[in-house]
């Protein structure tokens, strides 16, 4: 049992660290080398072709559609939404050059590290040295395919983007304004991949509003929050508006025999997060400890704001909702995960491509520690940064693992380059670039025919040569 004078020495040395000019250089120096290293190996390891979903997604503006028709284009289960826009607009001025696509993804996401550094500040009126862990979660590099493999703005950017603004969005004063910037973000989320899960979110935090406006019996709050909730419904709604099932319907596994694979499946998912890849027992006991924080900060935060007896201050009840909406955003995301992926195996659950959609849950995780009593915070915080720390040190897998898909790509596009058949190409590079190279041909003769993407002549030198 720790006295209290044991604790109250515990809580001062923390306090010391986090004021010591020392030790916020160190934190800094630390968070100045991630971000550095984040868009140096997405520039090193880029490769100007396109690959798997960028073939499909592209036809899109080869077939003429319209930006409306773009914003909501359905691929596989999802909509691609405003960034399928941005992909367009950055076409047009790279000629096609996916290399653009992957700087782009990779900016969005350093702004949605910012975003949360800034929310922190909000919530708990500074900043200090250990949210370098912030920079840390947002930027891993351990998400890679998002980056260099596949990058995809629709898919990985613009819903990590618009999650923290939505988050920010809660901070403005004025309830109409507040609700409007909400709608928007989640207009945006739903129809950007799988940022569609913040949908039912809207409902279920519009929905506790209006619980709490009742309560209060606030006349406006009622009507504001009715109205909202209206249109939160709409905008589900719209997006169900010629939508096809083919897909969700040929993918979603049932396992009424073993259901707590799911929970398997899902913990995995976590425990790749922090580098901690394959299925056994570390991973998995990682992996269950993680979303059992997750679970706890979301079933606290639904507490908190549905409780008659804590009477919780402005900031006290946008904390919680951040955590709400943080938390059930990943949570929501890794259950469809898990019954969309588990036919294919527990060890797709640690696909890198997955990853943007679940760290949401570990800053809202991170900010639920930053709310805990002085005592906790100084034992959690400075075990978790132990815990970050040697978690980098895992990402030189990922390092690796990036220049090997950067090495195989760029030797596809050479292969293809010289003999200008994709069949050779795969087999000289002993790579394919999509499954089916039927289905590329029209699109190689169109970049072909207009000098785009790999046949670009305006100085592009080539991947293996420039880096």
């Amino acid at each position: 049992m720790i006295m209290p004078f044991e604790r109250k020495i515990i809580e001062q040395l923390y306090l010391k660290l986090i004021h010591r000019k020392l030790w916020i250089f160190v934190c800094f120096t630390i968070a100045a080398t991630v971000i550095v290293a984040w868009f140096y190996f997405t520039y090193l390891f880029s490769v100007n072709i396109f690959f798997s979903d960028s073939w499909d997604y592209n036809r899109v503006f080869i077939n003429g559609l319209s930006v409306f028709q773009q914003f909501i284009y359905q691929h596989g289960p999802q909509r691609l939404g405003l960034g399928l826009v941005i992909t367009g607009v950055l076409n047009q001025f790279s000629g096609w050059d996916e290399t653009w696509v992957s700087y782009c993804v990779a900016i969005l996401l350093f702004l949605s590290a910012i975003i949360y550094l800034i929310i922190k500040r909000m919530l708990f009126t500074k900043l200090n040295p250990f949210d370098v862990m912030i920079v840390m979660l947002v930027l891993s590099l351990n998400q890679f395919e998002a980056l260099t493999i596949s990058p995809f703005i629709s898919h990985s950017a613009i819903p990590a983007l618009f999650v923290s603004l939505y988050c920010l969005s809660l901070f403005v004063k004025p309830l109409i304004l507040r609700n409007a910037l909400l709608l928007t973000a989640n207009l945006n989320l739903i129809f950007s991949s799988f940022g569609f899960f913040m949908g039912p979110v809207s409902l279920m935090l519009f929905g506790l509003e209006l619980l709490a406006a009742f309560r209060k019996r606030n006349k406006k709050e009622i009507f504001v929050g009715s109205i909202t909730l209206f249109f939160a419904m709409v905008t589900i709604l719209l997006f169900f508006i010629n939508y096809s099932t083919a897909y969700v319907g040929n993918h979603i596994t049932l396992l009424l025999d073993k259901p707590w694979q799911y929970l398997f499946y899902i913990s995995l998912s976590y425990s790749g997060v922090f580098g901690y890849r394959g299925v056994g027992m570390l991973q998995t006991g990682l992996g269950f400890f993680i979303l059992g924080l997750v679970s706890w900060v979301f079933v606290q935060s639904i507490s908190n704001l549905i409780s008659v007896k804590h009477k919780l201050s402005g900031n006290q009840i946008i904390l919680n909702k951040i955590l709400l909406v943080l938390t059930s955003y990943s949570l929501l995301f890794s259950i469809n995960l898990a019954f969309g992926r588990i036919e294919f195996g527990l060890a797709l659950s640690q696909s890198p491509r997955y990853i943007p959609y679940l760290i949401p849950s570990l800053v809202g995780v991170y900010f639920y520690f930053n709310c805990l009593t002085m005592f906790k915070k100084s034992l959690i915080i400075p075990a978790l940064f132990i815990f970050m720390l040697f978690s980098q040190y895992l990402t030189r897998n990922s390092l690796a693992d990036m220049k090997s898909w950067h090495d195989r790509k760029d030797a596809w596009k050479t292969a293809y380059l010289k003999y200008d058949n994709a069949n050779m190409a795969d087999s000289v590079s002993n790579f394919s670039v999509y499954p089916d190279n039927k289905g590329i041909t029209g699109t190689l003769d169109y970049l072909k025919k207009h000098k785009l993407n790999l046949y670009k002549e305006s100085g592009h030198k080539s991947d293996s040569t420039t880096k």
